[in-house]
Order: C-alpha cells, then structure tokens, then sequence
C-alpha cells in the first residue's frame, strides 16, 4: 500500500506500530486511552480486536437485533423491503450474469409464468420453460451434449404448452412429463 502524498503544511509521520509513513491526525483515543503516533489503518486494526475480544459489545449487538425483529410490524416491514428489492433486483441480476457469459436475449419465444426460468435455446433466444425442468440438468453453452438434450427437453414443452393452450397443465401431465424426463436421464 503507498503512503498518501502530504500536503506542503503537513508534517511526515511514522506509525509506531507498522513502521510506515502517514499523514493526517496523530493522536487517537480508544476507550479513553490515547495513542499517540499511530496511523489509522493499525487503528482500525486495534478496534477491531477490542470489539472481537469483548463479548459485552457482540451482546449488545445481539439483544439490539432481538429487539428489533421481535416487534411484529417492523419484521413485516423489513420483510416487505425485502421482497421489493429482491423483485427489483432479480432480473437485473440475471441480465448482468447472461451478458457476462456472452447471452444477449433478443427473441423470446413465449411469455414467462409463474415459476419460470429463462433458458437460452442459443444466443439470442430465449424462451421460459418451468424451473424444475430448467434445473434438472445442469447444463452449458459449451457443453454440446447436455445443450441438445435441455434444448429437446424445452422443444417437448414448447409442444405441450401449445396443445394445452388457454388452459392449465394438469398434474397428472406435469407427472408423465417428469417420468419422462427421468427416462432420459437415465439413457
């Protein structure tokens, strides 16, 4: 780490504990006692094992917490806060982590429902299949042979989407349809 330049008015320091040169405040008090020729990142450092030795400060820590999620509202309103955020935040995430990866959604293929998962066909297309059946096999662009076999598995409820079209799949077709896709797993 290089020293911060100094100032024409201020005067070189040496820390008496790490040996290297400082500006800035010279003198710092830690529960009443005052250090005198200590930068401040060995400060921090002597805080820091002050708080970590004290049990009675990681206590009040604790107690402060207990009290503040005991109360029934305000554990709602963090809950609220939280799943706002979380809803705000999630596709912005996935977007950020498919555009590292090199996938740009341009096409989409159908809507997303209610526990879907967007799986790229190739690059630029998209579409939502259900998350367990997205999940199921885990899968990579440069993986060819678990590409083609998630790409059937997509192209299967693409067909069965369709033919069920205006109405809900079934159980009894979300059932065959997972015995199916552990028939395939095991070929």
């Amino acid at each position: 780490m290089t020293a911060i330049p100094l100032l024409e008015t201020e005067a070189k320091q040496i820390c008496t504990a790490c040996g290297k040169e400082y500006s800035g405040k010279s003198n710092h008090k830690i529960d009443g006692k005052i250090h005198k020729g200590v930068c401040f990142s060995c400060i921090k450092k002597e805080r820091y094992s002050i708080y970590i030795s004290n049990p009675a400060s990681r206590n009040r820590v604790k107690e402060r917490h207990k009290n503040y999620y005991s109360n029934p509202t305000i554990k709602n309103k963090h809950n609220e806060a939280m799943k706002i955020y979380h809803e705000r935040t999630r596709p912005t995430r996935i977007k950020k982590s498919a555009m590292l990866s090199g996938l740009e959604a341009d096409v989409f293929i159908n809507q997303p429902f209610i526990g879907s998962a967007a799986h790229h066909i190739d690059k630029k297309t998209v579409v939502y299949i259900p998350s367990w059946l997205h999940s199921a096999l885990p899968h990579r662009h440069n993986l060819s042979e678990t590409i083609v076999m998630i790409n059937d598995w997509s192209n299967r409820w693409m067909e069965l989407e369709k033919a069920y079209k205006g109405k809900k799949l079934k159980t009894k077709l979300l059932k065959f349809y997972e015995s199916y896709l552990n028939l395939t797993l095991m070929d």
